[in-house]
């Protein structure tokens, strides 16, 4: 047992963000479009720009960090994130922002979240609502190979990729 290990068992009986999209491409290439478009579903949350994926892989690639550190950090960072997302936390308000939740289909949604309890209540609301995450990514999928390391539960169904011809 490596000294990662007890960190990436820490991480795996809370795994909340289990319906992620990956929405991935080269830069200007649409992905905040597809991600507004995306949001716009039943279920889905409005969409996150996921650089800690994007400095993981890199990291990966270059091997200078682990797979072990970074599926405990990329599994932590997922759950926090979307715990944060069900009480309105670090949500952007900023209306001129791509990424605002007004660009969202129900922007009141997360302005009710706001007054919601926190603790297990969340974790109660994520498993009956089973919202789904989507995520917009910078040219992670060309590492796919590493990326599946990563042991996150993947469905190759929920990937899009953008390339520009």
């Amino acid at each position: 047992m490596n000294k990662f290990t007890k960190i990436n068992r820490f991480s795996k009986p809370l795994d909340l963000a289990n319906n992620i999209v990956f929405l991935d491409g080269i830069t200007r290439s649409g992905k905040l479009l597809l991600g507004t478009l995306v949001s716009s579903f039943n279920r889905m949350e409005s969409f996150e720009l996921g650089e800690s994926f994007e400095h993981f892989m890199a990291a990966l690639r270059l091997k200078r960090t682990s797979i072990d550190f970074s599926k405990a950090f990329l599994g932590i960072y997922l759950n926090q994130t979307l715990y944060n997302k069900m009480i309105s936390r670090n949500v952007n308000f900023r209306k001129t922002d791509k990424t605002s939740i007004f660009n969202f289909r129900d922007p009141k949604l997360y302005k009710q979240r706001v007054n919601k309890k926190e603790g297990s209540d969340v974790l109660k609301r994520i498993k009956k609502e089973k919202p789904i995450f989507p995520l917009v990514t910078h040219d992670i999928m060309c590492n796919y190979n590493l990326f599946t390391k990563l042991e996150k539960k993947l469905n190759l169904s929920k990937f899009t990729e953008i390339h520009l011809n």
